[in-house]
């Protein structure tokens, strides 16, 4: 249990500081409970061969083929015809982008509209730091509606597929119920007041170099074919239970379909793949594996039940598990704090009697949150440069946005997910 928790602390300051590289800190996850003996070969790289892993493999590559379409020039038109309204742009910046994060990779989504967002700074001449940071934010929130909105959501369903032995697991449109509300109070507070919040950095407009796409890079025919194969796609992980299929292989199906039809060539398939994101999470699985056979996982739990003490109120359960994942998620990669705290909320859950389904999504809904600082999440560390933001600039935006949301799901959640 000592080393395991060791190694807990050393992975979160690594995970928090990335003085190395976040699949490197994962690898070595790997590395030091094999050397040590708290896990086995099989238990330390069981990680590697999880089904959810293979499943955000397949989705990276269904991703990499609608970025080859022209869909970023479509947005790009969308977001023109609010350039007269400061406001309605900055708003509607944000929307768009949290619904396209719902179905594609959040960093994709940030990826491909930062050209986009500052082409219309520039022609508009307003300061960038106006538009990407609204961007990147609803880049991160989107990532939370939808099963396969982020990477991180894998670590989602398998800690709940773990705790409870396969009995239960997460619907494609379960990530729907706790994160399309709280990314609708995120854009209704961005329009009454979070749009005056945000930083106004003189830039030299001459000196922004703009990448703009003048065309997509498939013909129309296999672009029309690249929607069809992915709306299907959608619609199978939808209605997986009834298909009978797993979600795993119905999103392998549609990636293979996408390579056969000459869509995604081989080397374009694999290139879009994320493979840090890939080991990272699945070197950091193991860990939670560690904390389960060691009592680990227990004497955290028990610590944080004792702060909840014998109370066996919803709302503050809730609003301690979901606020301890906000706040821990700003330090470190958001992928990596779901990995980490969503088994543990599992296991609070099971120590309290309570559904673990509940308890999992809080923590989950907190993670989604990482919006405060430039190292939550990659949208954000995205936008620093380019936006000339200050740390603080991400705080006096996106404070007031994770603070509502808290409120708000404390008393949200415990009723779309009873906990007893």
């Amino acid at each position: 249990m000592l080393i395991t928790f060791v190694v807990l602390i050393v992975a979160i300051v690594l995970y928090a500081t990335e003085k190395i590289p976040l699949a490197a800190t994962s690898i070595l996850i790997v590395i030091a409970l094999s050397v040590t003996g708290v896990l086995s070969a099989s238990e330390a790289l069981s990680g590697f061969s999880n089904t959810t892993v293979v499943l955000f493999a397949c989705i990276f590559v269904l991703g990499g083929a609608l970025e080859r379409t022209s869909i970023s020039i479509r947005i790009g038109h969308t977001l023109h015809r609010f350039e007269n309204n400061e406001r309605a742009l900055i708003t509607m910046t944000m929307v768009v982008t949290t619904a396209f994060s719902a179905f594609l990779s959040n960093t994709a989504v940030a990826a491909i509209l930062l050209p986009i967002v500052l082409s219309i700074c520039k022609s508009i001449r307003m300061s960038p730091s106006k538009l990407l940071l609204p961007m990147a934010t609803g880049a991160v929130i989107g990532g939370g509606i939808t099963l396969i909105g982020g990477p991180g959501n894998a670590a989602v369903v398998t800690a709940l597929e773990n705790i409870t032995n396969g009995a239960q697991t997460y619907a494609f449109f379960d990530f729907t119920i706790a994160g399309l509300p709280i990314a609708i109070v995120a854009a209704l507070y961005v329009w009454l007041i979070g749009w005056r919040t945000l930083p106004d950095h003189e830039v030299d407009f001459d000196a922004i170099e703009v990448e703009e796409r003048t065309s997509a890079a498939m013909s129309p025919a296999k672009e029309k074919l690249t929607y069809v194969v992915v709306l299907a796609t959608v619609v199978g992980l939808i209605f997986s239970a009834q298909i009978g299929l797993d979600t795993w292989l119905i999103a392998m199906i549609g990636a293979i379909v996408l390579v056969l039809l000459g869509i995604m060539p081989e080397k374009q398939a694999l290139n879009s793949i994320s493979w840090k994101t890939l080991i990272m999470f699945a070197g950091v699985l193991p860990l939670t594996t560690a904390m389960d056979n060691t009592g680990a996982s227990e004497l955290l739990g028990s610590w944080i039940v004792g702060i909840i003490g014998d109370s066996a109120n919803v709302f503050l359960i809730t609003a301690v598990v979901f606020g301890i994942s906000a706040i821990i998620t700003q330090f470190m990669s958001n992928t990596a704090s779901l990995a980490l705290l969503c088994p543990l909320a599992g296991i609070i859950a099971t120590q309290m009697g309570a559904d673990p389904r509940s308890l999992i999504m809080a923590a989950a809904s907190g993670c989604a949150l990482s919006i405060c600082t430039p190292i939550g999440a990659p949208p954000q560390a995205l936008i620093y440069g380019p936006g000339h933001y200050k740390f603080m600039d991400y705080i006096r935006f996106a404070g007031p946005i994770l603070i509502l949301c808290w409120l708000f799901s404390t008393f949200y959640l415990p009723i779309v997910w009873p906990y007893f």
